[in-house]
């Protein structure tokens, strides 16, 4: 699956749990930097470590608080 999918995908999922246009651009954001993130792998071979880093990585360097990323 390739970006622009995996992008339309998610959007229409939130937009079915009726998610507010706010919660929609921060998740669809929130999803872009993960991405970013992880724009060397192949998104069906991300681990549980890819994650963890990533997570480490928002907290740590971006200073995102948990609640924003969960």
């Amino acid at each position: 699956m390739n970006k622009t999918e995996l992008i339309s995908k998610y959007n229409h999922h939130l937009s079915l749990k009726n998610c507010s246009e706010n919660t929609l651009r921060s998740y669809l954001n929130g999803l872009l930097i993960f991405l970013d993130f992880i724009k060397v792998y192949n998104i069906e071979k991300v681990t549980g470590s890819v994650l963890e880093s990533f997570f480490h990585h928002a907290k740590k360097e971006m200073g995102y608080s948990y609640s924003m990323m969960s």
